[in-house]
């Protein structure tokens, strides 16, 4: 049986935008969390919204089950001319009035697209690890998104002075918007954890296995937590790497013994109700451009 599809709110101002988001990757995390939420939130005030996004394992599906209008993007090379010609052919096609970029690479393709069709774009950048990098293409990507970027926004203040820095701009080209996520409400334990069946304290841990959540300095704290005596129970929620690093942590856990207080969960659809089950959230992250998870754990109550 179809859903039936989604009947916006009544938009009590102008008239209704069409607006493109445009991002480059399709698996979880924090940036396609709230391309979400966003494009969900416009549509239900009235906004036409179209989501062009690249294949992946959940922003797709997500998009989906929000009924929200998806066009598949490919990204590939230094410079992917096909790829500039469809987001032309979309701004033009479907009358776009804006178009808003995420993350360093798709907001470079939208802002040129958009330029080039006489078209606004603001563009948000989620993290450092966007743009932290060296040699002559990312400058030129910079210089692009400063040129042609109506409003360059960043999710947090430090973002802010960090971007500046490594754009070379005046501080106030840039916007600052926190994330913020959508309340849901009475909050239920997952009951995923042995925690509580053990008498353990249950330590929950939100993020893609990526090398800036610090994860192998999390394992190393659990360890010395175990030395002093405090019975723990750390759980991982986040996808697998594809680098190494996933392997890494299984072997740190295997050296550490802590086969019985360490769990990896993979990814979870609503990690709210993990952290709602747990006694602390934890924050290992090295470089964090805005941590959802740490609202969410504010949101439940969560130490």
């Amino acid at each position: 049986m179809s859903t039936p599809p989604r009947t916006p709110e009544v938009h009590s101002g102008p008239r209704p935008l069409r607006i493109l988001q445009v991002i480059e990757t399709g698996g979880p995390g924090g940036a396609e969390t709230v391309f979400a939420s966003l494009s969900q939130a416009l549509a239900d005030r009235g906004h036409h919204i179209t989501c062009a996004t690249a294949d992946g394992t959940w922003l797709p599906g997500e998009l989906q089950r929000r009924q929200l209008t998806r066009v598949p993007l490919h990204f590939g090379g230094a410079f992917d001319r096909g790829l500039l010609k469809r987001l032309r052919d979309l701004i033009i096609d479907l009358r776009i009035d804006i178009v808003h970029g995420h993350l360093f690479d798709g907001s470079v393709y939208a802002a040129m697209a958009a330029w080039s069709c006489g078209v606004p774009c603001i563009v948000t950048l989620h993290g450092q690890v966007d743009v932290a990098r060296a040699g002559w293409r990312p400058w030129l990507k910079r210089t692009l998104l400063t040129r042609l970027g109506a409003r360059v926004v960043t999710v947090s203040e430090a973002l802010r002075q960090d971007l500046r820095e490594s754009f070379g701009v005046a501080a106030d080209r840039f916007v600052v918007i926190h994330n913020g996520v959508v309340s849901r409400g009475h909050l239920e334990a997952s009951g995923t954890s042995h925690g509580a069946e053990s008498g353990k304290k249950r330590v929950i841990a939100v993020g893609n296995i990526r090398r800036p959540k610090g994860y192998p300095i999390l394992l190393d704290a659990i360890a010395a937590l175990l030395e002093r005596g405090v019975n723990v129970q750390l759980d991982i929620a986040g996808e697998p790497d594809r680098e190494g690093l996933y392997e890494s942590l299984l072997a740190q856990r295997e050296a550490l013994r802590l086969q019985d207080h360490v769990t990896f969960l993979g990814f979870v659809q609503d990690a709210s109700n993990h952290i709602a089950s747990a006694d602390a959230f934890v924050l290992a992250s090295t470089k964090e451009g805005f941590s959802l998870a740490t609202v969410e754990a504010m949101l439940a109550g969560v130490p």
